[in-house]
């Protein structure tokens, strides 16, 4: 299950962040956060960014899951069917140019950067 609980607890554990620290971040019981993991209650919107700040993901993350990145890697493969050009530069580096620009957008520290994408380059050796 794919809950934005599951992914609080999942962060925090991989973090080594207890739930006493998360609450004593917000000045709450930890049962709050106990509930927010069991998805009994959710985070207030004007916690999130500051909850993901402390779990060290994205705000969208957080309340999304892998739906954000699914829809951000459907973009690139949408625009990589549109393109223009493919150029091997070197044997494990290759570039494509997109017949039309996508716009991409990511969370930085909480923060929305909008971009558009003319140009995808790639290395590594295939497997």
């Amino acid at each position: 299950m794919n809950t934005i609980g599951h992914r609080i607890r999942e962060r925090r554990q991989k973090l080594g962040i207890t739930q006493q620290e998360i609450a004593d971040e917000f000045g709450i019981a930890r049962v709050s956060v106990t509930q927010w993991e069991n998805d009994i209650t959710s985070p207030q919107r004007d916690r999130i960014t500051t909850l993901a700040q402390v779990l060290k993901c994205s705000p969208e993350w957080l309340l999304k899951g892998n739906a954000a990145k699914a829809r951000g890697i459907a973009k690139i493969q949408a625009g990589v069917k549109r393109a223009k050009e493919m150029k091997y530069i070197k044997p494990e580096i290759f570039e494509i140019e997109l017949a039309s620009p996508i716009s991409m957008k990511i969370m930085i520290s909480g923060s929305p950067i909008v971009f558009e994408v003319s140009k995808i380059s790639f290395s590594g050796k295939s497997r």
